[in-house]
């Protein structure tokens, strides 16, 4: 039996599970806020897993993909001021589950190596020991830092660290893309010691690269944002005004072998590994996306990413 873990509406779901002929189940959290219930028995030596009443079979496999229990995610029918208290005893309750079968279950990844495979500065670290080009970078909190590592390059970009985003009303949400600043351009350095964020060397690029791993296969794909916001250096942004060409890259095999070899590395079974090609050729390194989209590049250049992945799942069941 498969493990899934993620809310029925992910979009990601259906590019594998169409190619599942293992039995799977599906948990989610906000199940469990509408009563379906979830319990560890303990009286054992093995612990019993019920979910919805019934023995949850050891799982073979494990797919970890967004479990849907952040702030504005979970719908509670609970007055506000307990909305924080009964959310968070939801989470630690489903996170028991991310701590168990982890010598019978194949994880696609761990939950613990994703944690800390989302440092960046680790990230940066071990692209680089492996021998991934990676541009200079500082991550502060310290104006001055800031400030002199900009006027120590002609362009840079700079990224939130942040893993929300405002929401100033519940339908609007505000998103901090990657910006372009130069030393004839710095950006207002207030509150950088409350959000503290990366200052990158900028490179010249000549299009960008999703490379998707899973397991030891690798999907690459050439990103160019058709229509670019004003100084913004992040082809996310093309989700906003749909101006996205995504096509089939093929990566040279010197980078797929480091692209396999990072996760790997970092603990993980899947990682989706974002690349700079630059004008004279050079490909950079810029992060790992350790539990990233991909069903959007696979609408639009047939990869068999969903098929790979419930692939790896039934060779481990």
């Amino acid at each position: 039996m498969i493990l899934i873990i993620t809310s029925p509406d992910d979009t990601h779901l259906p590019f594998v599970t169409k190619h599942l002929t293992t039995p799977y189940e599906l948990i989610d959290v906000q199940a469990l806020a509408e009563n379906s219930p979830l319990t560890y028995d303990l009286s054992k030596t093995k612990p019993i897993i019920y979910y919805k009443n019934k023995p949850l079979s050891n799982p073979t496999a494990v797919w970890l993909r967004r479990p849907r229990y952040k702030k504005g995610d979970l719908r509670l029918p609970v007055a506000p001021p307990y909305q924080d208290y009964s959310r968070t005893a939801l989470q630690s309750h489903f996170e028991q589950l991310f701590a168990l079968f982890q010598d019978e279950a194949f994880w696609i990844s761990d939950y613990y190596a994703i944690m800390r495979a989302d440092n960046k500065t680790l990230q940066l670290r071990e692209a680089r020991n492996l021998g991934f080009k990676v541009p200079p970078a500082v991550v502060t909190s310290d104006t001055r830092a800031a400030k002199q590592f900009v006027s120590a390059h002609p362009e840079s970009i700079v990224k939130s660290l942040a893993r929300r985003f405002p929401m100033p009303s519940k339908d609007k949400q505000l998103v901090f893309f990657t910006k372009k600043i130069s030393p004839d351009s710095q950006p207002s350095y207030e509150g950088l010691h409350l959000a503290p964020a990366i200052f990158q060397n900028a490179v010249q690029t000549a299009f960008d690269i999703r490379v998707t791993v899973v397991g030891e296969l690798v999907f690459a794909a050439n990103i160019v944002l058709d229509a670019p916001f004003d100084g913004v250096l992040d082809w996310r942004a093309g989700h906003q005004n749909d101006s996205l060409k995504i096509t089939p890259y093929n990566l040279p095999k010197k980078t797929a072998d480091l692209c396999v070899a990072l996760p790997k590395r970092l603990g993980l079974n899947f990682g989706a590994i974002d690349l700079i090609q630059d004008v004279n050729g050079i490909i950079w390194f810029i992060e790992i996306n350790t539990n990233g989209q991909w069903a959007f590049v696979e609408e639009q250049t047939d990869q068999p990413i969903g098929k790979a992945i419930a692939s790896l799942l039934e060779t481990h069941s």
